[in-house]
């Protein structure tokens, strides 16, 4: 009897990576679901319909069960991995700090930034604690224990949209600052990881330029902090930012390199594997395990693995165990950039580069055909990733990667091999000059594509969007086994679907109410939208155009200087109509200067001011019936007869930053502080950026 003839295959299905797929899902989605995020619920649901019928058609009801599962627990290990971090205690008085400092030190010129671990805060161990010291006139050094009392704010996991990664790989929990002379500091000793990057910098910087070393530094250990700004910004501007970063590249290049070695060695099977195994775990001890290593040390050795089992090679199959691996150490490291880029830009390389391969075939040779692919994948895999972390592309980095990765495959071995032997053996030193010189024609490389007229804006790219272009991708690959004017009907109406997406999430947000934001955090800002769209923004914050950028505002009508305005242009870049200042001379181009300590009326914003020594110390304004209280001003104790005229007027909203004395003085429905105040209804340390409307209903805008 002739056995039915099975279904012809649609999916590729491996069951592992699709599961981590859910997975990763789940834990990034479960944020937005809990939050009430209709969007996303929606989203949640469409995608389990879409892949319903798929396990519907093929019957594959077990891989649906799966998938759900595992949905639900990302969204259940989310919320065990960040539990931790939004229920650390907070703290209204000044605390005693204790901790041991790492050798992440970063000076910044006017203060140094240091990482303490094994801290204590008034006696109770927590986590780990990012600490700025101000006014440093001796030396900072890891393996010292320091004491201080001080006070401490907590750090936030996720900010206007982008997450602390830096945070969660350090474990910090918290973050303050102290001044040198009120610091007691005690000898210790530093870690093994720390001595042998220690030993690593000190071979570079004694044996190559301080520039070129850092750049070396950074390519084999990931700390970019010895890089100065200027010479960091020809990388970044280039497009070649990621060779600095410690990632895939890296370990494909060193797995790569060990599998010549031991060819030439005529070492197989096991032994290979093992040495190739304890080889990379001490690279990831010397790179602190970075998600983005890690990831790729995993799937590396499984794809040996693999070889040694006789089993047929699948680059999904091992990104999906290595990414399971590392959820498994940390849920949150999903959300790091270096990992996502690292995952997402391979995924694509699996996934479309057979189809991009076979149309080059055609016209270029093998070589060529195959090499562009690889590049091309890259490069269309880590656009979200640059729209969102760094707003710009260069037009030519494709170009430049197409020369400069093979280039830095070399680099990177040669770096490898004489830092190691140099370390070892003193006076070999020299022979690190061969890397200086390697160095010194990269920067060159960089420098000489850096043209501004080739770099492009980019605005983030919604989930929603990469989620529609990850579908896309996936219909044109070999993944999705259909005819291809079946694929032809599919990719019109995803296209169709794109659109509709890029428009939703690209046009402003159009108030019909008036909504009051404040915005702190590296500054102190608000931000005013009357219900007939006009836009004013008080105070200044580095997340301001972060913060447009989330809520897609296109646009500022007013921005009002509270403080000396500095050289022309500095507040340009927002959209803002009119610059407002107090100052009796205008330093900006177009700047309107307004009435000290009268009511100025402002398209629909009545403005008052009490202004001081080049600054303002408090602004009440009054728009669409609602009355704010707004200063950025750290202390205000000595100019409290000053601002009495304000405080004798009732407000709405009072955001009184740190003056948390003022609580008690302004009649106000709602205060508002930075800091932690039982006194105060809400704080920029628990509820992070807030939006309220006409009603005073608090949104969270993280």
């Amino acid at each position: 009897m002739i056995a039915k003839e099975e279904k012809k295959k649609i999916i590729h299905f491996r069951p592992v990576f699709y599961l981590f797929l859910s997975l990763m899902v789940g834990i990034i989605f479960a944020r937005k679901i809990y939050s009430g995020d209709l969007f996303y619920i929606i989203l949640s649901i469409s995608l389990f319909v879409i892949l319903f019928f798929v396990c519907f058609y093929r019957k594959k009801f077990l891989a649906l069960i799966l998938c759900f599962v595992t949905f639900l627990v990302g969204n259940g290990v989310f919320y065990l991995a960040a539990n931790p971090y939004y229920n650390l205690p907070m703290y209204e008085t000044n605390v005693v700090v204790e901790g041991r400092v790492t050798d992440s030190i970063d000076d910044s010129g006017y203060a140094k930034t240091v990482v303490l671990e094994n801290v204590s805060i008034n006696g109770q161990n927590t986590k780990n604690i990012y600490l700025t010291i101000t006014n440093v006139v001796g030396t900072i050094e890891a393996g010292q224990r320091l004491t201080f009392l001080g006070n401490v704010e907590r750090q936030k996991l996720f900010e206007l949209g982008s997450f602390s990664s830096y945070c969660v790989r350090q474990n910090i929990g918290y973050k303050a600052s102290a001044n040198y002379s009120d610091i007691v500091f005690v000898p210790g000793e530093k870690q093994l990881d720390e001595k042998i990057r220690e030993s690593l910098r000190q071979t570079l910087f004694q044996n190559m330029d301080e520039d070129n070393a850092s750049l070396a530094y950074a390519v084999l250990t990931g700390d970019k902090s010895y890089i100065d700004e200027y010479t960091y910004s020809f990388y970044k501007s280039t497009g070649i930012v990621h060779l600095l970063t410690v990632s895939g590249l890296h370990v494909g290049i060193l797995i790569a390199f060990l599998a010549y070695v031991f060819k030439l060695l005529k070492l197989k099977g096991w032994i290979n594997f093992l040495i190739t195994a304890l080889l990379l775990l001490c690279y990831n001890f010397i790179c602190g395990f970075a998600p983005s290593v890690m990831r790729a040390s995993i799937m590396g050795l499984c794809l040996l693995l693999s070889i040694i089992l006789g089993k047929q090679r699948d680059g999904l199959v091992s990104l999906g165990v290595a990414g399971f691996l590392i959820t498994l150490i940390n849920p949150l490291y999903v959300f790091d950039s270096g990992f996502l880029m690292s995952f997402f830009c391979l995924a694509l390389i699996i996934i479309l580069y057979r189809p991009i391969f076979r149309v080059l075939n055609k016209i270029l040779p093998k070589w060529a055909s195959s090499y562009i692919s690889l590049s091309l994948c890259s490069q269309i895999a880590i656009l979200p990733y640059l729209a969102s972390f760094f707003q710009k592309i260069n037009f030519l980095a494709f170009f430049v990667n197409l020369i400069v990765v093979p280039l830095f495959s070399f680099v990177f071995i040669l770096l490898l091999v004489l830092t190691i032997i140099s370390t070892i053996l003193k006076f070999l030193g020299p022979t690190l000059y061969l890397s200086n010189l390697t160095f010194t024609f990269l920067t060159s490389i960089a420098k000489f594509y850096i043209d501004p007229i080739a770099m492009i804006s980019l605005y983030p790219i919604d989930e929603s969007i990469t989620v529609t272009m990850s579908l896309i991708i996936f219909t044109v690959s070999d993944f999705l086994m259909l005819k291809w004017k079946v694929k032809a009907i599919i990719l019109s109406v995803l296209s169709g679907v794109l659109i509709v997406v890029i428009s939703l999430a690209s046009v402003p947000f159009k108030n019909a109410d008036s909504q009051i934001f404040y915005i702190s955090s590296y500054g102190n800002m608000i931000c005013l939208r009357s219900k007939n769209g006009q836009s004013l923004i008080v105070g200044e914050s580095l997340n301001k155009e972060r913060f447009l950028r989330y809520e897609k505002i296109k646009n500022v009508d007013f921005l009002l200087m509270t403080s000396e305005p500095s050289t022309s242009g500095e507040n340009a870049g927002y959209g803002e109509k009119s610059v407002l200042s107090y100052e009796d001379y205008a330093s900006v181009d177009g700047e309107r200067i307004l009435d000290k300590n009268q009511i100025n009326i402002i398209g629909d914003f009545a403005i008052r001011s009490i202004y001081s020594d080049g600054k303002v110390l408090a602004t009440k304004i009054d728009f669409d019936g609602i009355s704010i209280f707004f200063t950025n001003v750290g202390d205000l104790s000595y100019n409290e007869t000053m601002i009495e005229p304000l405080l004798d007027e009732s407000v709405d909203v009072a955001f009184v930053y740190h003056n948390i004395w003022l609580c008690s003085k302004v009649d106000a429905k709602v205060k508002v502080t930075e800091m932690h105040s039982s006194i105060a209804n809400y704080s920029w340390e628990e509820q992070g950026n807030m939006q309220f409307n006409k009603n005073l209903v608090l949104r969270s805008v993280d």
